[in-house]
């Protein structure tokens, strides 16, 4: 279906498209990657070379698909650390990069490894693109993530072209940088820059907003909700893990008995499939036995298959969206 902006969106291009260097903040549902994306396809439409990253592996997937399906080349759109591989291998450090690549735990690896190897391979490479647009951007509020993408963009942070979509206060659960510290770091070496808000929800019904805001404990909705009313969201109620499993798998049989597409819908998680309860999700004594739940990887192919259920950790997922969601394990 076609997307439709929302009048805040539209007023945020226009001071985007007004300003050299934009910082857009908005809370989740608020049509931050929506922005970013049609930020970057414009640009590229107008013959710069933009670069559209996040930080999240699926959403930098689906970042991939939507660029190719663009077709324009001046595009590129993928998330920060493959971008940052791609940099790093296309370098004359790659070859040292993968010995330390295999040698380091995750926390060495993306800490000091990926940071320092790819400054010196950003640096080798100079200057390649005249727009850098970075979704979820709380989340890559660190000074040597800052550093690189100065290095790469035309001007540098100062003097370049960027627009940078986040929630700083909110949606910072990879250990990102709080609001003010980050709005620090970035007025350090760029003096003038534009701020601007998107407040209205245009991915939940009013109902889900307004469920989320409550079970999130917030006093009242931290955006405006969308006119949309759409139907109640759905408890279900467990004491034990059988009980759980129970609940899930009828569920799931029922949405689609209902007519639910397995594609439209996800299992999200706070824990991993091997420790979550869709790990242990059967539909074969429901006539649904050639159905499978797997881990969603790339969206570009395992979320789209019609044989499968699509899983995620909630963490995994953010930035992403589903016709229907199941969270379970809470």
């Amino acid at each position: 279906l076609p997307i439709s902006l929302t009048e805040d969106q539209y007023q945020v291009l226009d001071i985007i498209s007004d300003n050299a260097r934009c910082l857009v903040e908005g809370a989740a549902g608020t049509g931050k990657t929506v922005l970013a994306l049609e930020c970057a396809r414009r640009a590229a439409s107008r013959g710069l070379q933009t670069l559209l990253l996040c930080y999240n592996r699926l959403l930098g997937e689906w970042f991939v698909g939507q660029a190719g399906r663009c077709g324009n080349p001046r595009l590129k759109g993928t998330s920060y650390y493959r971008f940052l591989r791609d940099l790093i291998m296309a370098s004359t450090y790659g070859a040292e990069f993968s010995q330390d690549e295999r040698a380091a735990g995750p926390a060495r690896l993306f800490g000091e490894a990926y940071p320092f190897y790819g400054q010196l391979a950003a640096e080798e490479a100079g200057t390649q693109f005249d727009l850098l647009v970075i979704d979820e951007a709380q989340d890559l509020a660190r000074p040597e993530n800052v550093e690189v993408l100065g290095t790469i963009l035309k001007g540098g942070l100062a003097g370049g072209h960027w627009c940078m979509f986040g929630d700083f206060t909110r949606q910072a659960i990879y250990g990102g940088t709080p609001r003010q510290e980050w709005l620090g770091l970035l007025e350090t070496r760029c003096q003038y820059f534009s701020r601007a808000k998107l407040v209205t929800n245009c991915r939940n019904t009013r109902r889900i907003g307004e469920e989320t805001a409550l079970l999130s404990g917030f006093p009242s909705p931290p955006y405006r909700l969308g006119q949309v009313d759409g139907l109640p969201v759905d408890y279900r109620y467990w004491k034990t893990p059988d009980q759980q499993l129970e609940s899930l798998t009828n569920l799931v049989h029922s949405l689609l008995r209902d007519g639910l597409r397995p594609e439209d819908l996800v299992i999200l998680s706070p824990r991993r499939f091997a420790d979550s309860v869709a790990g242990r999700l059967s539909l074969s004594e429901h006539g649904l036995g050639n159905l499978a739940v797997v881990e969603l990887r790339e969206t570009r192919t395992d979320a789209r298959r019609q044989d499968v259920l699509g899983f995620a950790t909630v963490q995994a997922f953010k930035g992403m969206e589903s016709p229907a969601v199941v969270l379970c394990d809470v």
